[in-house]
């Protein structure tokens, strides 16, 4: 196992399988780096790390309850490794990302956009969950002459007032529709 110790943050490099076979022997090698290091924060780095069982996730539990309130982070899971992350609510404890936007946030702007084009909001139809790299994204439908709402207004500042009202027109049709048969939305504010 690699570590890394740099600005205040010990970075634990996850590589392979974590599971009842070697859960102790990380575990050990974790602590003796951190002892060496007991200022740094611990970081994961979980690139290469294939796959996580109970076991593993055990170690990574002892050296969050010992961060005395603070979540830590593992970053760059893989979607499976994820999944064991989301199933077990470890995303719920601990601050665990991909490389980018963290992938139940994708999967959020998925469910979001469909519930949206099914009960007619104006939106993009959201096609698949794509990964780059470590990276997860949405393909949307692609609209031909599609801007942001920003944009708009910079190119063309002489009508910010038509774009504004145009804008707040959608807004109002998107918090004046009902859907609580498709399940709602849930609030952001909330989140």
């Amino acid at each position: 196992m690699k570590f890394d110790s740099n600005n205040g943050v010990l970075t634990v490099f996850l590589e392979g399988d974590l599971d009842a076979q070697n859960a102790t022997s990380v575990q050990a090698e974790i602590e003796a780096a951190h002892n060496a290091h007991p200022n740094d924060e611990i970081l994961f780095e979980a690139e290469n790390l294939r796959y996580i069982s109970s076991a593993g996730l055990r170690v990574l539990l002892k050296f969050q309850r010992a961060s005395k309130g603070k979540k830590l982070t593992i970053q760059n899971v893989s979607r499976d490794v994820y999944d064991v992350f989301e199933l077990t609510r470890f995303v719920d404890i601990m601050n665990v990302n991909t490389d980018g936007v963290p992938l139940k946030k994708i999967e959020q702007e998925i469910d979001l956009a469909k519930k949206a084009f099914v009960v007619g909001i104006p939106t993009a139809i959201s096609y698949d969950l794509v990964r780059c790299g470590n990276a997860y994204g949405v393909v949307f439908e692609m609209i031909a002459n599609a801007d942001t709402v920003g944009h708009t207004i910079t190119a063309h500042p002489d009508q910010f007032d038509k774009i504004t009202e145009k804008f707040v027109a959608t807004y109002k049709v998107i918090h004046a529709t009902d859907i609580k048969e498709f399940g709602g939305f849930h609030s952001l504010k909330d989140t």
